[in-house]
């Protein structure tokens, strides 16, 4: 299930069991109140994990699961090796050899996988952000967009009158 705005996956018992030794030490970051010993008891299973945080914390079951989707994602994050190396270093060995049909194609689905994970990036952090200056600054935000508008029609349409 998606929440409207909201990047991230549905978090998968079975994955989140997988991950559980990575996620831990974020989970205990997260709520001080909780011990290891607590966390362990859960055996990773989500639904326990969840459980055990909510009779601990005074935080919904639906907050709690959607904090540790967060978090298993940065999780996931951490542990595995910044796309943008790995896009680098694919680059460089493409550029000491010769392209092949296979080489451009994994390329390409790196260019891809980068391209996706930075437009995450952008609408979690850098659109909020923006949304806010624009409420802040309506009228601003009105005349650079009529000036924007005003100058794209000016150069259109002198385009199509010639």
């Amino acid at each position: 299930m998606m929440l409207p705005n909201d990047p991230l996956p549905t978090l998968c018992p079975d994955r989140f069991k997988a991950n559980f030794k990575a996620i831990v030490p974020l989970i205990l970051e997260e709520w001080s109140g909780i011990s290891s010993e607590n966390l362990a008891s859960t055996d990773g299973e989500l639904e326990r994990v969840v459980d055990c945080i909510a009779t601990l914390t005074d935080r919904t079951r639906v907050l709690i699961r959607r904090q540790l989707r967060e978090l298993y994602q940065l999780a996931l994050l951490e542990s595995a090796p910044p796309k943008a190396t790995r896009l680098s270093e694919r680059l460089t060995q493409l550029t000491n050899s010769t392209l092949t049909e296979t080489d451009l194609k994994q390329t390409i689905d790196l260019l891809e996988e980068r391209t996706e994970e930075l437009l995450v990036q952008f609408k979690k952090e850098v659109l909020p952000e923006l949304n806010e200056k624009v409420r802040n600054n309506v009228g601003g935000s009105l005349l650079t967009a009529l000036g924007i508008g005003f100058i794209l029609g000016f150069l259109l349409g002198g385009i199509r009158g010639r």
